[in-house]
């Protein structure tokens, strides 16, 4: 089962409460931006949100293989997600910030859903490519699926990745969300802008495979200088 999510967060009393029930005290995303009667908002503090989707609201559906995506400005609060009947459990997760100058555009959509749908406009957007000619951009699409040829060979060889990635990566549908994220993570991690802002999943996928792995980074500046933008992203050897 593949689930997306995309909501604006909802804070919940666990950091203030110290609370170790990540089920449900983290809050989790807004569902209604209804207002409830002044009398039903004075509930014992044991009574949940009603009008928030809390992690603990799908550990039902992790009874069967999960896929889940969360764009939100509270996605970590997914994070913790047990795998509570031995299932294949992904969650991929967007940053929970974005740089000053993206959040006022998150009105006309999330920069995560846009890199899941459409890596290549994803990169032009925010590196403010606003035209291209025809043949550059099938050159700019043709290095992102040599990139993805290698990212597959990665997760074929890889001894460290969990299982559950390969079990959805039989998927047609999955296995181009999986690498579309991993083209994400890469993107936002060299980028000079997004120090901080990158997306997570939970299993974390191994980092010297994925993440600092030179082959990547070279298809990340290869795609970088053919658009003419080499000089918005990081050298590597400059990553934490």
């Amino acid at each position: 089962m593949c689930v997306y999510l995309s909501a604006d967060g909802a804070a919940g009393p666990g950091a203030s409460l110290r609370s170790t029930d990540t089920a449900y005290d983290y809050g989790g995303l807004c569902c209604s931006t209804k207002k409830e009667p002044e009398h039903i908002n004075k509930k014992p503090v044991t009574v949940k949100d009603m009008h928030c989707l809390h992690p603990g609201d799908l550990y039902p559906y992790s009874r069967k293989p999960l896929f889940l995506i969360v764009d939100s400005d509270n996605s970590s609060t997914f994070q913790h997600m047990p795998n509570l009947f031995g299932f294949p459990l992904v969650v991929l997760m967007s940053s929970v910030q974005v740089p000053l100058n993206f959040q006022e555009q998150r009105h006309r959509g999330n920069l995560f859903t846009l890199f899941l749908y459409s890596p290549l406009t994803a990169f032009c957007y925010i590196c403010d490519v606003v035209e291209s000619h025809l043949e550059r951009w099938q050159q700019a699409e043709a290095l992102i699926q040599k990139m993805f040829v290698d990212i597959s060979q990665l997760i074929a060889r890889s001894k460290n990745i969990d299982s559950s990635y390969r079990q959805f990566y039989g998927d047609d549908f999955l296995r181009l969300i999986i690498l579309r994220f991993i083209f994400c993570s890469n993107v936002l991690r060299l980028h000079k802008n997004f120090k901080g802002c990158h997306p997570a999943s939970q299993p974390p996928l191994p980092r010297n495979d994925f993440l600092d792995n030179s082959t990547l980074h070279k298809h990340v500046y290869d795609l970088a200088t053919l658009l003419n933008v080499r000089a918005r992203f990081h050298d590597a050897s400059m990553l934490d």
